[in-house]
């Protein structure tokens, strides 16, 4: 056989493997299945599912308990009539990157169970009369999930993860349940922010060992509790409103967390109460603004300021007067800082307290009281990411809920240019 027809036949078995090619993937198509249309209902229609396909359901109320097993997008038509009536469990998502939306879960024990999931993208439902059970569990075998946009009443817990990491829980509101958002034990490296959670019993309640979770510019309010944290270490409170809840912080066993740039206002209690070896947490640049009781402990030895000239904490109820500056506050000049240190008891003394209300700089990503080049760095890090980029603050293309500037649940140019607009800018 001659070199040439060898080399033909070698052409045509090529040319042939790619239109093969090309057929199969033609053929494997991710398809859009509808309920009713064409399966009667959700569970048929994902059991008849490939990976990749839609399953699109209409408006409608739905008696059934749907276990998703395949990575799909399961979209309700609109979460105010799509409805899934569980009873038990209103789904159960067991298969990795599946994106669940558009639906009222509602007398279901658990309205959405992760189980075994990850990179799941829980977003835009609606979840209530769940007395008993949870609006959202996932359990130790899912990680990395995305929980953004959900509305949650009723529940005894809103949001549960157990020993859950590496989930991004985002701008849902939870209203009267039993705990709004409670990370169990051994839950790391999460992200909380700009949840609203009010009328519950605790509103954000960190579980024993749960370290290295960021909660920030959450709304917490008329709650029991605002914030509890038991037995947790490594966490970073920041930017949070916490306000007209019983008890706005409590810490109990919890030691090197930090609380920064927070709102802790007209709490009927206490704003912050540290009981049983909570130690070595650090607290600054906080606005404690009428608190019936601003700092409520028992002896435990905490940092209430930062070096200078970053500061400390702003009281509403201690004041004086600001005719120096320095680390010794000795050199003549202002500096926002009040020139006699707050006592808070034998213990505990705010070096630094503020003059003024503590304010946010936009653009400070890193909260260290000015804008510059580290949080241009921040922010290009984080450039194009949403919170289901998920990931750890500070490394490549992952997702910063600080460096979301604007709060669109993106970073992108706008957050670019407010930073922009605010590079070199400094507080005090």
């Amino acid at each position: 056989m001659s070199r040439k027809t060898v080399t033909a036949i070698i052409l045509v078995l090529l040319v042939t493997s790619v239109f093969i090619s090309a057929f199969e993937i033609q053929s494997v198509k991710a398809r859009t299945i509808k309920v009713p249309d064409d399966y009667p209902t959700i569970q048929l229609a994902i059991n008849h599912a490939s990976s990749g396909d839609t399953v699109y359901v209409r408006a409608g109320t739905y008696n059934e308990n749907v276990v998703v097993n395949k990575t799909l997008l399961v979209i309700g038509e609109n979460s105010s009539n799509t409805i899934v009536d569980g009873g038990n469990t209103g789904f159960t998502v067991s298969a990795d990157n599946v994106t669940l939306t558009g639906f009222m879960i509602q007398n279901a024990l658990t309205s959405i169970y992760c189980n075994s999931s990850i990179g799941g993208n829980i977003t835009g439902n609606i979840m209530l009369n769940n007395a008993v059970g949870r609006g959202v569990r996932v359990d130790s075998s899912s990680n990395g999930n995305t929980i953004n946009r959900n509305n949650i009443t009723n529940g005894y817990y809103g949001i549960e993860l157990d020993s859950s990491s590496n989930n991004t829980i985002s701008n849902n509101t939870m209203t009267s349940n039993g705990d709004g958002i409670l990370l169990n034990t051994g839950c790391d490296r999460n992200t909380l922010y700009n949840n609203t959670v009010w009328n519950d019993a605790d509103g954000i309640d960190l579980g024993t060992n749960s370290e290295n979770n960021t909660i920030a510019r959450n709304n917490l309010t008329d709650n029991t509790i605002g914030l509890l944290v038991s037995s947790s270490h490594n966490n970073t409170v920041s930017e949070n409103n916490i306000a007209n809840n019983n008890e706005g912080i409590w810490f109990d066993w919890s030691t090197n967390n930090t609380v920064v740039g927070n709102n802790i206002t007209s709490n009927s209690q206490s704003g912050v109460r540290l009981r049983d070896n909570a130690t070595n947490n650090t607290f600054f640049h906080n606005n404690f603004v009428n608190n019936h009781q601003q700092v409520d402990d028992t002896g435990e030895v905490n940092a209430w300021n930062s070096s200078y000239p970053l500061g400390g904490n702003y009281w509403s109820d201690y004041s004086g007067a600001d005719h120096f500056n320095g680390p010794f506050q000795n050199i003549t000049g202002s500096d926002g800082i009040i020139d006699n240190p707050n006592h808070l008891d034998s213990n505990n003394t705010d070096m630094y307290p503020l003059m003024r209300i503590w304010f946010h700089i936009p653009g400070d990503i890193n909260n260290d009281c000015k804008v510059n080049l580290q949080d241009l760095v921040l922010l290009a890090l984080a450039y194009g990411t949403t919170p289901a980029s998920g990931g750890t603050p500070g490394t490549p293309h992952h997702w910063n809920p600080n460096a979301d500037i604007d709060n669109n649940e993106a970073v992108g140019l706008s957050d670019l240019v407010i930073l922009a607009l605010h590079y070199g800018q400094h507080n005090p």
